[in-house]
């Protein structure tokens, strides 16, 4: 598999794939944006059932070590279950649906400029077999005249997972400021893998969106952006 590794990061705490029950350890790794995946190299390369995600789940909650998994266990933990890359994703704005867990939308302020945008940054974590284990969104709107920033504003943000194991902890921060004549908004989500009280991984995802005077905006999944 080929992969282009881009300079942004993501914070990502994982206990050792090899002896999971560890004390998890807080680790920076390089965004990667990977083609489609391939799980050939494996023990079986069809997906993981429902049953076998439980299975691992079920074995990690016992307390046993990572060694007690199966190999197939082991594989589906590596390959569908841990988080493998993060990846950003700029789309339009939009009314988020009722499954995600949102803050309470803002006020939209009226502001008398020459122009303004709404942009939507979307940042998801996969596994490595390419199946998206969870996602977060930032939200917002500036204005701008004259070639410089006259308002901005919090739109919507939130996340969600649907996948065995992961739950949606909530947002951790939310912030924005104009700085250097950009409107800049960033939220950090936090995601958490149990299998009943251990902790297997943790990530936190910040979509962070830089919004320009001339209408463009750039985007990041970085929580260590400089602020």
């Amino acid at each position: 598999m080929h992969r282009n590794v881009i300079s942004r990061q993501f914070d990502i705490a994982v206990a050792p794939r090899r002896a999971v029950v560890v004390t998890a350890m807080v680790l920076a790794l390089c965004l990667i944006v990977a083609e489609p995946a391939s799980a050939a190299d494996g023990p079986g390369s069809e997906g993981a059932s429902p049953s076998e995600v439980q299975s691992v789940l079920a074995t990690l909650a016992s307390g046993e070590s990572g060694d007690a998994l199966s190999d197939r266990e082991q594989y589906v933990l590596e390959n569908h279950m841990l988080v493998e890359h993060v990846e950003i994703v700029d789309l339009a704005p939009f009314e988020a649906p009722a499954t995600l867990r949102l803050a309470p939308q803002a006020a939209v302020a009226a502001a008398a400029s020459s122009g303004c945008e709404t942009k939507r940054v979307l940042a998801r974590f996969r596994a490595a077999a390419g199946n998206v284990l969870g996602t977060a969104f930032t939200e917002g709107t500036w204005c701008y005249s004259g070639g410089r920033i006259t308002s901005r504003n919090f739109e919507w943000d939130g996340g969600e997972t649907g996948t065995p194991g992961w739950s949606y902890e909530g947002r951790t921060l939310r912030r924005m400021d104009t700085k250097n004549n950009v409107a800049r908004f960033q939220t950090r989500h936090k995601f958490v893998l149990k299998a009943g009280p251990v902790t297997v991984q943790t990530v936190n995802l910040c979509p962070t969106l830089l919004g320009r005077a001339n209408g463009t905006h750039t985007s990041s999944a970085s929580c260590s952006y400089a602020w």
